[in-house]
């Protein structure tokens, strides 16, 4: 099989539907195993069109919010699909019921009709027909209603994702402003104490230095006195 540019390998599907590799495999086999066709290369391969991501992403719906199991939630979306498909045919056939019965009509109409039990027979026909596509089209009213609902629900979830992420979006910018206002006032801190020590430390010097100027006074002063004292004592 070709694979185009119209296909995505598993490792984009994934990153689509926001599922684990082997979360996006095993609802694949899921699905493979009620029916559903997939496109594979040579190697067993499974490719995805957009059409086969909107499955999955309907099959992911009724798994994590709608609390199916796997295989059921699988089942179900393979029945829509064929109630999808038997609407189609059931549409086709009433289009070309109608015309069969308007060419019915033009041939009664005709000089040469058929005789009464074959138009009997054609028209009991046609209304068994026009029966089993009003009973189609019951299923079909009633699967558009299931599908709507659905999508309503998507809808919500995604306002709420949407909801979700804005107040974490704002979460986080309150915890960088606290965080910056904590880094700032920590910073004025460190630098308040910083002034602080650097006085002390000047202060401290300056103290130092003042009493052994002091004490150095005291020393020469008292060498002074010692020398006055011999030298009275010795007459010099």
């Amino acid at each position: 099989m070709i694979i185009n540019d119209d296909y995505m390998n598993s490792d984009e599907v994934s990153k689509l539907l926001e599922l684990s590799g082997s979360n996006v495999r095993k609802y694949s086999a899921a699905l493979a195993k009620s029916g559903y066709d997939f496109k594979t290369d040579n190697k067993k391969k499974r490719y995805y069109t957009h059409s086969d991501y909107e499955t999955l992403q309907k099959l992911k719906f009724l798994v994590q919010h709608k609390n199916l199991s796997l295989e059921v939630a699988a089942n179900t979306i393979i029945e829509g699909l064929e109630r999808n498909r038997s609407a189609s045919r059931a549409h086709n056939e009433q289009t070309e019921n109608e015309e069969n019965n308007r060419s019915l009509t033009a041939l009664q109409d005709s000089e040469e009709s058929p005789p009464p039990e074959v138009v009997g027979a054609i028209a009991e026909q046609f209304k068994q027909q026009q029966e089993l596509n009003n009973q189609l089209l019951g299923i079909i009213e009633e699967y558009r209603t299931a599908l709507s609902d659905s999508k309503n629900d998507l809808r919500e979830l995604e306002d709420q994702r949407r909801a979700d992420r804005e107040q974490t979006n704002r979460q986080l910018e309150q915890l960088q402003a606290s965080f910056d206002k904590q880094a700032e006032q920590m910073e004025k801190h460190i630098e308040s104490r910083d002034r602080e020590m650097m006085e002390y430390i000047r202060s401290s010097q300056k103290q130092q230095q003042q009493h052994l100027l002091e004490t150095a006074a005291a020393q020469e002063k008292e060498r002074e006195n010692k020398k006055g004292f011999f030298a009275r004592l010795f007459g010099n």
